[in-house]
């Protein structure tokens, strides 16, 4: 971002902070009623897999899970999925196309 951007988003974000005190809102309240957003890789994989791999393999970096520990979050994320929400994604192999 701009330096110019920068700036103003700090700004707007001084501003509704001091609106949402004004009105006695208190930060759990506006976090309390959550705001709609559309999954994007990022979101996918801070908010499931990070979590999972947390408590499968105890490890919070994806950078230092090994192969058969990808499986294993992979393996519990994917039938959560299905399950829940009849979402399976096959696990990518090279040369199956690119994302």
């Amino acid at each position: 971002r701009t330096a110019k951007q920068n700036r103003a988003l700090h700004t707007y974000l001084a501003l509704l902070a001091e609106k949402l005190s004004e009105g006695g809102y208190t930060v759990q309240q506006v976090l309390a009623q959550g705001v709609d957003r559309e999954w994007d890789m990022e979101a996918a994989k801070s908010l499931l897999w990070k979590p999972i791999q947390k408590v499968v393999i105890g490890k919070d970096s994806t950078a230092d899970a090994n192969t058969t520990e990808y499986t294993k979050v992979y393996e519990i994320l994917n039938r959560f999925m299905a399950e829940k929400f009849g979402v399976s994604i096959p696990w990518p192999v090279k040369d199956e196309g690119k994302r």
